[in-house]
């Protein structure tokens, strides 16, 4: 599949860049819910497809900050090189990419990113068990970091951590990894709209 683009706001509240179909609810795209506290992140599923999720607070000198949302999907070929670690991949573009800073020309050379930090863990942590479950749930489920063996509000770089996995020598199925989606920082609301298209 080719890759998929979705970014919002930031400098207002609107549409800066679309590449390919999404179907996410609009009003989340633009919610302050979960930016208080920092950065948000996580790994939705719209359809079959994944697609990492990142938003934050930008131009904080107008009116106290815009919320920005950046929905990316770079395709199979990426997901499998990074293990479908999202916090991975979002430090990857962090360093490899002018992406987050300027959506609105998203010409990105997907084959130039790569997994830095990956730490292969072979034992599950209870961030995994919850990730596996949350296969079999009907509805989101929403934890505190320390119910998902956290201290507490953990960054891209912890959960990258956790995460890391080899799928060509890894026992553990992908589910463990990807889940149903998750969202760290974020709230029900914008879960609800982001996490499950």
């Amino acid at each position: 599949m080719t890759k998929r683009l979705l970014a919002y706001g930031g400098t207002g509240y609107d549409e800066r860049a679309r590449v390919g179909s999404w179907a996410v609810a609009t009003g989340a795209l633009g919610s302050r819910e979960g930016l208080g506290e920092g950065e948000s992140f996580g790994l939705g599923i719209s359809g079959a497809e994944p697609h990492l999720i990142f938003r934050a607070l930008q131009n904080v000198e107008s009116r106290g900050g815009y919320p920005f949302t950046l929905l990316f999907d770079p395709g199979r070929e990426t997901w499998l090189s990074f293990g479908w670690n999202a916090p991975a991949l979002l430090s990857a573009l962090r360093s490899e990419s002018t992406l987050l800073v300027r959506p609105d020309t998203p010409d990105i050379d997907v084959g130039r990113l790569n997994a830095k930090v990956m730490v292969y863990t072979h034992d599950p942590t209870q961030f995994h068990v919850l990730l596996a479950g949350s296969v079999v749930l009907e509805a989101l489920l929403v934890v505190k970091p320390a119910d998902a063996g956290f201290a507490g509000r953990p960054t891209p770089e912890d959960v990258a951590r956790v995460l890391a996995f080899d799928p060509r020598t890894s026992g553990s199925p992908c589910c463990c990894f990807t889940g149903m989606g998750w969202l760290i920082g974020g709230g029900r609301a914008v879960a609800d709209g982001l996490v499950r298209g």
